[in-house]
């Protein structure tokens, strides 16, 4: 996994601010990725599932603090650029390379996430509600529809494409009304102006991911996009059972679309990073052809504040793999340690 940038140069360059909310992705991204981009077909790599995941991520971000005015004309937000930030070659292209997954008509389009257009937002403004039926509204501006000389000379902007986070975006149709001096009366004369009329406006059924653990995923060279898939799936599970997850490795490997060796190593290290904590629950040789179930380990995912204090990597006992007849004299153990407290 190459990485082209140290923490440092991603906060020059994304200049992220303490005044910035997490960024909430679709809970639906985690069900409809794995189906599209089967590991196991020709062309296709578990990571492929990873690095659309986390740019989906990546193009949100930027749409959201408009941050498309950041780079100079010589570098810009361009899909080279991206994919360098995604810890992948911006090179990436042919049977293995994952051009399919984000260009115009491709995997991201097709299933609704992204849209390429050839304008970006350089302000925002926050609208909240008191009335609860209603989401709290962040509403875009954009150079063409703005006066260039109240624009700063960095938000004055001429980009290729800018990446549409579609799924978190509503448009609206904003209502002119002229008068019809014949007819005296005022007809309404509707303007479908979507520049106008996008809102980012949905939070329910997401996932709130911090930038920070965006970078320091990526700043890492056991974790990247593979390691940051896995932490937001965590957390997104976390989150719709209201606290732990409890999950066998194989399930792990079915939900997410990684492969089940993907699934050890990226665990491994994310415990070794403080950014998950698990229950280790003993694995029994042989097990599942008697019949009998047992609790999975348990995994949660930790706040970016709590495991960027304990950066520093701690080591990790793998669980225990026993046989049946370990497992039957652990039981035995178990009960009569019970029966002794009663």
């Amino acid at each position: 996994m190459p990485i082209y940038y140290n923490e440092q140069e991603y906060r020059d360059i994304l200049k992220p601010h303490n005044k910035e909310l997490p960024i909430l992705i679709p809970n639906e991204i985690f069900h409809d990725l794995p189906k599209e981009l089967n590991a196991d077909e020709k062309g296709t790599s578990s990571k492929h599932i990873a690095f659309a995941y986390s740019y989906v991520y990546l193009i949100t971000y930027l749409y959201r603090y408009t941050k498309y005015g950041l780079y100079t004309d010589e570098k810009k937000f361009n899909e080279q650029e991206l994919k360098k930030l995604l810890t992948t070659s911006p090179t990436s292209k042919g049977k293995d390379g994952v051009n399919y997954i984000t260009k115009k008509g491709g995997v991201l389009e097709n299933l609704g996430y992204i849209k390429k257009r050839e304008e970006a937002p350089v302000g925002w403004e926050y609208f909240h509600h008191d009335n609860d039926d209603l989401n709290n509204e962040v509403y875009f501006h954009f150079n063409s529809f703005l006066n260039y000389e109240i624009l700063s000379k960095e938000q004055r902007i001429n980009i290729k494409t800018c990446n549409l986070p579609l799924k978190l975006l509503e448009e609206r149709i904003e209502m002119e009304y002229e008068l019809n001096e014949k007819a005296n009366e005022i007809q309404e004369k509707i303007i479908e102006e979507h520049v106008l009329g996008e809102y980012f406006v949905r939070a329910k059924h997401t996932t709130a991911i911090d930038i920070n653990t965006f970078i320091y995923c990526m700043t890492k060279k056991d974790l990247g996009v593979q390691g940051f898939y896995l932490y937001s799936f965590i957390k997104y599970k976390n989150g719709y059972f209201g606290g732990n997850w409890e999950r066998p490795l194989t399930g792990i490997a079915e939900d997410t679309g990684l492969k089940l060796h993907t699934i050890k190593r990226t665990l491994k290290a994310l415990e070794e990073h403080n950014m998950i904590s698990s229950s280790h629950e003993v694995f029994v040789i042989g097990l599942a052809e008697t019949g009998e179930q047992k609790n999975a380990s348990e995994y949660k995912a930790q706040d970016y504040g709590d495991f960027y204090r304990n950066s520093k990597k701690k080591i990790i006992i793998t669980r225990d793999v026993i046989n049946l007849k370990e497992w039957e004299t652990r039981k035995i153990i178990n009960d009569m340690s019970v029966k002794s407290r009663e």
